[in-house]
Protein backbone atom coordinates (compact mmCIF):
# COMPACT_ATOMS: atom_id res chain seq x y z
CA UNK A 1 0.00 0.00 0.00
CA UNK A 2 1.30 3.61 -0.96
CA UNK A 3 1.45 6.31 2.09
CA UNK A 4 2.37 8.64 -0.08
CA UNK A 5 0.41 12.24 0.48
CA UNK A 6 -0.95 13.59 -2.70
CA UNK A 7 -0.74 17.34 -3.85
CA UNK A 8 -3.72 19.23 -4.53
CA UNK A 9 -3.50 23.17 -6.34
CA UNK A 10 -3.44 25.91 -3.75
CA UNK A 11 -6.36 27.72 -4.93
CA UNK A 12 -5.64 29.67 -8.09
CA UNK A 13 -2.06 30.32 -6.90
CA UNK A 14 -0.50 27.85 -9.39
CA UNK A 15 1.48 26.31 -6.47
CA UNK A 16 0.99 22.53 -5.43
CA UNK A 17 0.83 21.37 -1.72
CA UNK A 18 0.46 17.93 0.10
CA UNK A 19 -3.13 17.52 0.82
CA UNK A 20 -1.90 17.60 4.31
CA UNK A 21 0.05 20.28 6.25
CA UNK A 22 2.93 19.72 8.77
CA UNK A 23 2.10 22.20 11.67
CA UNK A 24 4.83 22.89 13.65
CA UNK A 25 3.61 25.05 16.59
CA UNK A 26 5.35 22.66 19.27
CA UNK A 27 8.69 22.99 18.18
CA UNK A 28 10.86 24.95 20.33
CA UNK A 29 7.41 25.66 22.57
CA UNK A 30 8.19 25.55 26.78
CA UNK A 31 6.42 23.68 29.17
CA UNK A 32 5.77 24.76 32.49
CA UNK A 33 8.26 22.82 33.57
CA UNK A 34 11.11 24.79 31.09
CA UNK A 35 11.04 21.48 28.74
CA UNK A 36 10.75 21.99 25.24
CA UNK A 37 7.82 19.69 23.66
CA UNK A 38 9.69 19.30 20.53
CA UNK A 39 13.06 19.66 20.59
CA UNK A 40 15.56 20.64 17.51
CA UNK A 41 16.63 17.64 16.69
CA UNK A 42 12.49 15.78 17.58
CA UNK A 43 11.62 18.37 14.49
CA UNK A 44 14.02 18.16 11.68
CA UNK A 45 13.53 13.98 12.58
CA UNK A 46 9.46 14.88 12.30
CA UNK A 47 10.04 16.77 8.90
CA UNK A 48 12.20 13.97 7.46
CA UNK A 49 9.41 11.44 8.23
CA UNK A 50 7.10 14.06 6.79
CA UNK A 51 9.37 15.04 3.66
CA UNK A 52 9.71 11.25 3.08
CA UNK A 53 5.89 10.88 3.17
CA UNK A 54 6.02 13.13 0.52
CA UNK A 55 4.50 16.38 2.25
CA UNK A 56 5.69 19.66 1.24
CA UNK A 57 3.64 21.91 2.89
CA UNK A 58 4.39 23.10 5.90
CA UNK A 59 2.46 25.10 8.39
CA UNK A 60 4.71 27.71 11.31
CA UNK A 61 4.01 31.78 12.93
CA UNK A 62 6.40 34.04 14.15
CA UNK A 63 5.42 33.32 17.83
CA UNK A 64 5.88 29.50 17.77
CA UNK A 65 8.93 28.84 20.17
CA UNK A 66 9.19 32.00 20.29
CA UNK A 67 10.71 31.73 16.56
CA UNK A 68 12.80 28.34 17.01
CA UNK A 69 9.70 26.73 14.92
CA UNK A 70 10.68 29.19 12.00
CA UNK A 71 14.81 28.97 12.86
CA UNK A 72 14.65 25.27 12.47
CA UNK A 73 12.60 25.09 9.45
CA UNK A 74 14.88 26.90 7.93
CA UNK A 75 17.74 25.48 9.20
CA UNK A 76 16.10 21.74 7.89
CA UNK A 77 15.52 24.14 4.66
CA UNK A 78 18.72 25.10 3.75
CA UNK A 79 20.35 21.81 1.99
CA UNK A 80 17.11 20.89 0.54
CA UNK A 81 15.39 22.35 -3.20
CA UNK A 82 13.91 24.85 -1.50
CA UNK A 83 10.59 25.46 -4.21
CA UNK A 84 9.78 22.05 -3.43
CA UNK A 85 8.14 23.25 -0.34
CA UNK A 86 5.32 25.55 0.46
CA UNK A 87 5.70 27.25 4.04
CA UNK A 88 2.90 29.21 5.71
CA UNK A 89 4.00 31.91 8.18
CA UNK A 90 1.73 34.13 10.15
CA UNK A 91 2.01 37.13 11.91
CA UNK A 92 0.13 39.28 14.37
CA UNK A 93 0.58 38.09 17.71
CA UNK A 94 3.08 39.99 20.22
CA UNK A 95 6.70 38.73 19.62
CA UNK A 96 8.92 41.08 22.20
CA UNK A 97 7.26 42.10 25.05
CA UNK A 98 6.29 46.31 25.69
CA UNK A 99 7.95 47.10 21.90
CA UNK A 100 4.90 48.34 19.99
CA UNK A 101 6.02 47.44 16.56
CA UNK A 102 6.94 43.54 17.71
CA UNK A 103 2.91 43.36 16.76
CA UNK A 104 -0.06 43.85 14.77
CA UNK A 105 0.06 44.39 11.02
CA UNK A 106 2.27 47.28 11.07
CA UNK A 107 5.13 47.34 8.80
CA UNK A 108 8.21 47.04 10.86
CA UNK A 109 6.45 43.95 12.26
CA UNK A 110 5.43 42.53 8.91
CA UNK A 111 8.69 42.47 7.37
CA UNK A 112 10.21 40.99 10.61
CA UNK A 113 7.87 38.14 10.30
Amino acid sequence: MDHSLETVPMGATGLEVSEIAFGTWRFGRETAAGNLEIDRERGHELLDAYESAGGRFIDTADVYGRGKSERWIGEWLADRERDRYVIASKIYWQTREGDPNAKGLNRKHVRRG
